[in-house]
């Protein structure tokens, strides 16, 4: 019995050293990571009525459309959209990135920019703009932090390694001027 309490305090002890002094895991609270106020009782509602609980998760859906609003018309917005046109137009390479869903979405915003600037390269165009399109079309590019088979299976707490991230952004050799745009879902910008 004396072996397993000296092993409980022992973890313990490990636990709390893990919790002062570790740093690349201390990303704060994620409104995201905990339940939502309106879904708080999902599992017992929709295990009762499955209507209600339908109900219940389209209720979120109806904050959207006001917060989305806020968000286009802010500030940040604004300073996103100029500097995505500033890179564009200066011919620098643009990239997304991101982890878990963040990361999907990294993904599908290259691949949004790409079939842009493919479509606008048209087989009517003159060769100087059809190079341009393609060019501006190569120059999207998506970070998905876990690699290739974080888009399989998870790859749980990988995106806290900071270091992996970096390695990842040196890969890309980015140079001065390139834009690489970090999405979060909590709204907490990192440096």
């Amino acid at each position: 019995m004396n072996g397993a309490d000296d092993a409980g305090d022992a973890a313990l002890i490990e636990a709390q050293r893990f919790i002062r002094e570790e740093t690349q895991f201390h990303l704060g609270i994620l409104p995201t990571e905990g339940p939502h106020p309106k879904t708080r009782d999902f599992s017992a509602t929709v295990q009762r009525d499955a209507a209600a609980g339908a109900a219940m998760l389209l209720s979120v859906d109806r904050d959207i459309p006001p917060r989305a609003s806020e968000v286009l018309k802010g500030a940040p917005f604004r300073m996103l959209v100029s500097e995505i046109v500033r890179a564009s137009r200066e011919g620098k390479r643009i990239g997304f990135s991101g982890c878990g869903a963040t990361g999907r979405l990294a993904i599908i915003l290259e691949r949004m920019w790409r079939e842009y600037w493919e479509d606008e390269r048209s087989p009517r165009q003159s060769p100087p703009r059809a190079t341009e399109c393609r060019r501006r079309a190569d120059a999207g590019f998506s970070i998905m932090t876990g690699g290739d088979r974080a888009l399989i299976r998870s790859v749980e707490n990988f995106e806290d390694y900071q270091e992996f991230g970096r390695r990842q952004v040196r890969d890309l050799s980015l140079a001065q001027g390139d834009l690489l745009v970090a999405i979060t879902e909590g709204g907490r910008p990192r440096r």
